[in-house]
């Protein structure tokens, strides 16, 4: 007879009866490691703990946006979700959030890189991507997105970077 190094108790005909902790009973008397979350009946995970959400299809537990988790939930999130106290994964200021990112943000804030982020004041407009592509007036678009004040002595600006003044007043 072969022992599973995971079982705790054997029965009469030699089958494994119980599990060593961190493992269940599966189908054919094996201990298979349990997964963070579930909660087993006749080998097959049937429902989750909280904060874990069960996949009907899958017979799995997950959390939206976590890459990590261990018994009690999530450990690690991926980018943009963030990680709560309880253990789950959110989006900062998003009112309509997905598994890829947020879709709708707070007043107040826009979407860049699946994340909501505070507004410049002096921005009137976003681009898809998050960039300010208006600035209000006395403000520029530098080049990296943000409104930044120009000079009163610029008559004009260089159109591949705003933040460069072509000529000067005299």
């Amino acid at each position: 007879m072969i022992l599973d190094v995971c079982c705790k108790n054997y029965n009469n005909q030699g089958q494994c009866s119980s599990c060593a902790d961190g493992y269940y009973l599966g189908r054919g008397g094996k201990c298979l490691a349990k997964e963070n979350g579930c909660v087993y009946s006749n080998g097959v995970c049937s429902y989750c703990q909280p904060p874990f959400t069960f996949n009907a299809t899958s017979k799995t537990c997950y959390i939206a946006g976590c890459r990590e988790t261990n018994a009690q939930g999530c450990c690690k999130c991926v980018a943009p979700f963030t990680l709560t106290g309880d253990k789950t994964c959110a989006l900062n200021n998003c009112l309509r959030p997905s598994s890829s990112g947020c879709l709708q943000c707070s007043p107040q804030y826009h979407i860049k890189a699946g994340a909501c982020v505070a507004d410049d004041i002096n921005c009137l407009s976003y681009a898809p991507e998050g960039l300010c592509q208006l600035c209000a007036e006395g403000y520029v678009v530098s080049s990296s997105g943000s409104c930044i004040p120009y000079s009163n002595s610029c008559l004009s600006y260089c159109s591949s970077d705003p933040t460069k003044c072509l000529q000067c007043s005299p």
